[in-house]
């Protein structure tokens, strides 16, 4: 039986607040690895190298530069796909105890509709992303979606088309604004 969010704040509604201000638990770009572990949790791994590490809640990574002597947060990668094979037990705890049970998937139309109900733009962008996915933009947060976009036999392993793969903030550079159209 699906939990109510305590909040009543939905997976959709989560997921397009972080679109929307490039934060998540009040958290954001920029910010230190320990302002993160305050806010998510000490439940994590990190891969470290002298100038950057990736700090994995199982749900929530983080991508971390060295600048001027300190760790600074410079992606946000919320990794929806990795519902569909542990959503029960995926991390950070307090985000499930805070937003309800996540689904398996999250179908890209149900966030699309979200973002429009609070009058965000979304755009496409207009490249070469491999294996039939696409990417859309959300110039507030300066978030990027990766959404499953392959149409055709799909192996029952997988997410279903138009699931959401991934939704990230980082600077803008990340993408070639050149590319990018509203849509």
């Amino acid at each position: 039986m699906k939990k109510k969010p305590p909040d009543g704040m939905s997976v959709p509604e989560f997921l397009a607040g972080f679109a929307m201000t490039g934060r998540i638990e009040g958290v954001g770009l920029d910010s230190t690895p320990d302002e993160w572990e305050r806010q998510l949790g000490s439940d994590f791994v990190d891969d470290h190298d002298r100038k950057q590490f990736r700090r994995d809640y199982g749900l929530v990574e983080l991508g971390f530069w060295r600048e001027e002597g300190n760790w600074t947060c410079g992606l946000i990668s919320v990794q929806v796909h990795r519902l569909w094979h542990d959503r029960e037990t995926i991390g950070p705890a307090g985000l499930r105890e805070k937003h309800g049970d996540f689904p398996k998937a999250v179908r890209f139309v149900e966030l699309r509709d979200e973002l429009g109900r609070s009058g965000n733009e979304l755009v496409l962008v207009e490249d070469e992303v491999p294996n039939g996915y696409r990417r859309y933009y959300v110039p507030p947060g300066k978030a990027v979606m990766l959404v499953d976009a392959a149409p055709g036999p799909r192996d029952p392993e997988d997410p279903p088309y138009g699931s959401l793969w991934s939704l990230s903030a980082a600077p803008l550079p990340w993408i070639n604004p050149m590319k990018v159209h509203k849509k």
